[in-house]
């Protein structure tokens, strides 16, 4: 069974432009099977804490987010999703930064046989 590990980010991230300027961190896992950056993004945002963050933004925030909208930045058709907005995006990585600008969120995969793992940042 796969596991999330700590590890080192890669010069190539988009999060690494912001490593002077305070915390960030990088989390891998290894998979058997290709993921896409699309399955992936929905993946990541539809996990219970991250449903229990939407919840949260839509009341607190008046930042409400729905599934479509989730599947939509997943098909990079939209720039914005709950609080969160798309700074930079390649195939296969995505930051977003929220909307203070204070919290960046990088999503990359990568195939096997590339360089990195694939990154969470």
């Amino acid at each position: 069974m796969s596991q999330v590990q700590s590890a080192a980010l890669p010069p190539e991230a988009l999060l690494a432009q912001y490593q002077d300027q305070g915390y960030v961190d990088c989390f891998t896992i290894d998979l058997a099977r290709s993921v896409s950056l699309a399955d992936f993004i929905r993946a990541f945002y539809s996990t219970p804490l991250f449903r229990a963050e939407r919840l949260v933004l839509r009341w607190a925030f008046a930042a409400p987010s729905f599934d479509q909208e989730l599947a939509e930045l997943a098909a990079n058709q939209r720039e914005t999703f709950a609080a969160w907005h798309v700074e930079a995006r390649e195939d296969n990585l995505i930051l977003l930064r929220d909307f203070s600008s204070r919290t960046r969120s990088w999503l990359s995969v990568v195939a096997d046989g590339e360089e990195s793992a694939h990154n969470l940042g």
